[in-house]
C-alpha cells in the first residue's frame, strides 16, 4: 500500500515539474516565429500561394482549402489507421 507521505512527495514532484515546463514555455520572447528572426522550420515563404487540397473527414466529408477561404481553421494530417504493437 503507498503511503501517504510518497503520495505528498509524488504530488510535489508532478507539481514542480508542471511549473518549470510551464515557465520554459511561456518564458519565450515574443516574436521568435517571426520570418526576421531567423527561423524558418516550417513557416510558408512570403507570397507563394497555398495549392489547393481535397480531403475527407473522419465523416465522410470532403473539403478542400477553397471551402475553407475566409474561415478560421485548423488543419492536421494524421494517420487514418494505426498498428495496433500488441
Amino acid at each position: 500500500m503507498v503511503s501517504n507521505r510518497n503520495k505528498l512527495v509524488a504530488l510535489t514532484g508532478l507539481t514542480l515539474l508542471l511549473i518549470a515546463v510551464g515557465l520554459l514555455a511561456f518564458s519565450r520572447p515574443s516574436g521568435t516565429d517571426s520570418p526576421d528572426s531567423g527561423y524558418s522550420g516550417s513557416l510558408m515563404p512570403p507570397n507563394v500561394p497555398l495549392a489547393d487540397f481535397h480531403l475527407q473527414t473522419e465523416t465522410g466529408r470532403q473539403v478542400s482549402l477553397a471551402s475553407l477561404r475566409g474561415k478560421t481553421s485548423i488543419v492536421t494530417f494524421l494517420y487514418t489507421s494505426c498498428r495496433d504493437s500488441r
